[in-house]
Parts: C-alpha cells; structure tokens; sequence
C-alpha cells in the first residue's frame, strides 16, 4: 500500500472566521486519515497531510502556493514536492477543485523554468546501473545488499510522467500508465518510448506489490537474488527506458547549463 498524501482546500471565508475554519478540517482531516491508518495505510512519510496547516488552506491561499511554486519552486516558505501536481478531488465542491486546476492550467504554458527545474530533478537522479551494466546496490539495517526499487526505478518513472504531463497541460490524470498512455498519443515522435514506459512502470509496479505481499513489507528495497531472472531482466531494462528518458529531457529542457 501506499501512504496517504492529501490536502485540503476550502473555500474563501472571512479572515475572522480563517482560523476555526482552517482548525475544523484539520481535525476532520486527521479523522479520515486515522481511518486509513487503521486499514493499513501508512502516513505520509513527508506529512504531506491535510491535517498539517500548511496544507489546509482556502482556495485563494492555495492558487497563491501553486503561482509562488510555479515562478520558483526553490525558494518557498512550504517546501515544493511535485506531488502536489498529482492531486485528483476526492470529496466536497467540485467547482473549487476546477477553479484551482484552471488556475495551474493557465499558468504552465509559459513556465518552462519551473518545467527545467523538474527535469533537472530527474536527470540528477543516481544511476541503478553501474558503468560496467551492474544494479547499484546498497546495504541496508541487516548489513544486507538490496537494490532500492522506488528511487531507482519507480520514482524516475512516475516523475517523468509528471513532467512530460505537465508540459501537455495534462491534469486530472495521476496514473503515470495512463499519463504514458496518452502522451503516447500526443507525441508520436516519442510514441515507442512512452509505451515502453508505460509498461515498465506496470511491470515493476508488479515486482514492487508482489514482493511487498510475500514479505510483508512495501516492497521498495528488494534482493536481487530473490527474484527470477525474468524479473531481474525486466527490471534492467526498465533503467535503460529511464536513461533514454533523461537523455530526452535533458534536450528538451535545455539542461546542459541548468543547475
């Protein structure tokens, strides 16, 4: 399972009634959050919650956030994650929900430094092969040797999606399948790549769960040897998807002299 990122977005109230406002979804928020937790969810690890007053906000606050991310997502009071741009409505007004969404659409076309700035992001990620073609390991709590498979291999995926998505002007889709399924469709100069990963993030998506299930864990820090060789080839192959990835972002981004 994963863990349970959310925020909460109400709308524009008196500036004395903020604050009890503010207060009451916080308290509604840590209800439903404990009621995840109790199915097995596990919190966010970053808080990213709406139970932190940072994220439960009014509608005006947020659009503000996003505009304040968008212009410079290293210099702000509330640490910028991309997750943030992966946010679907659950629950309440839609009409909020749209009028925050429309507010991100309108903006992205002509933010191609905040778009730099996530593709950078993705290009600095570490290598899961070495030079030689070997999984770059690294020991954990055991003293064992494990191959990190979220940060390797899912995270890169998933932020990619997110990024050539974004630069679509793609929003409301947060699968990353589905945002490669249709950015096949959008670009077809690209069209091969995208399927592959699309199907890379499935399969390794697959291997994550799988062994989460066998082990009773999240399935992010996995042994090499324990698994098929199969499984070790899809796995291989998806970081060389990932390396064709980073070499098209950073063409299109122009990142030779970004830093």
């Amino acid at each position: 399972m994963t863990d349970v990122n959310n925020f909460i977005v109400f709308e524009d109230v008196d500036p004395g009634l903020y604050e009890q406002t503010q207060l009451y979804f916080i308290d509604l928020s840590e209800k439903v959050i404990e009621s995840f937790v109790k199915i097995g969810y596990k919190r966010s690890s970053q808080t990213l919650m709406g139970n932190n007053m940072a994220y439960c906000k009014s509608l005006t606050d947020w659009k503000n956030q996003y505009m304040s991310w968008i212009v410079n997502p290293k210099n702000n009071t509330i640490t910028f994650n991309p997750t943030f741009f992966d946010f679907d409505f659950i629950y309440g007004n839609q009409t909020i929900f749209r009028e925050l969404n429309d507010t991100i659409t309108e903006k992205l076309p002509n933010s191609q430094l905040f778009l730099a700035y996530l593709g950078n992001e993705i290009v600095k990620t570490p290598s899961g092969l070495s030079f030689f073609g070997n999984f770059n390991v690294e020991v954990d709590k055991d003293n064992k040797e494990v191959f990190d498979l979220r940060n390797k291999v899912l995270n890169p995926l998933i932020n990619a999606a997110r990024l050539f998505a974004l630069t679509q002007n793609v929003l409301g889709i947060t699968n990353s399948y589905q945002r490669y399924k249709i950015l096949a469709e959008l670009e077809e100069n690209f069209e091969d790549l995208y399927l592959q990963a699309a199907d890379a993030f499935d399969e390794i998506f697959r291997i994550k769960t799988e062994i989460g299930l066998l082990e009773g864990t999240d399935g992010e820090l996995i042994d090499l040897n324990k698994l098929t060789k199969v499984d070790v080839a899809k796995i291989k192959a998806s970081l060389k998807i990932i390396s064709n990835i980073q070499d098209v972002i950073k063409n299109r981004y122009q990142l030779t002299y970004f830093s």
